[in-house]
Order: C-alpha cells, then sequence, then structure tokens
C-alpha cells in the first residue's frame, strides 16, 4: 500500500525522495524485501512439541529442537501459536 502511495505521487511529477517525504516514509520501505527461510520442518517439531507436550514452554522446546540438530528455530518461532 505503501509502495503503490509512493508510485501514484510519482506519476504526478513528485521524486522518490520527495513523496516518501510527503508520505512520511523512508525510502528504505521502498526497497526492504523480505528474506524468506525454509522453516517448515521447525514449524513441524514445534507443533508436534506442542501437542505432545502442552504443559512445556517455548525454552523446553527450544533445547529439543536444537538437540534434533535444528539451528534457526528464533525465526520459524516469531508468531508461532500451537492448535
Amino acid at each position: 500500500m505503501k509502495r503503490e502511495a509512493v508510485a501514484e505521487l510519482q506519476r504526478h511529477g513528485l521524486s522518490q525522495r520527495s513523496a516518501c517525504r510527503a508520505l512520511g516514509l523512508s525510502r528504505s520501505v521502498l526497497t526492504y524485501e523480505r528474506r524468506t527461510v525454509a522453516d517448515d520442518a521447525v514449524i513441524a517439531v514445534l507443533q508436534e512439541l506442542a501437542e505432545r507436550f502442552p504443559d512445556r514452554g517455548f525454552g523446553k522446546y527450544f533445547k529439543i529442537i536444537r538437540r534434533r540438530g535444528h539451528d534457526s528455530t528464533t525465526s520459524a518461532c516469531t508468531g508461532f501459536t500451537a492448535h
């Protein structure tokens, strides 16, 4: 939405810098790209652990997952909710 607003202002003759300033945005907003990490395996393990051990918290799950050899647990777990 922010990128579209900047593009619209640019179509009306404003520079990228002026459009961003007018909207109160940092120019880095336009170039930001989210890094995707394949966390499906870690998420599956977290879900399994949450079902098997609902009384344990993330700290315990984190240790178990690390012992199983997964490294990227923190990026996978931001926003994890057990179902």
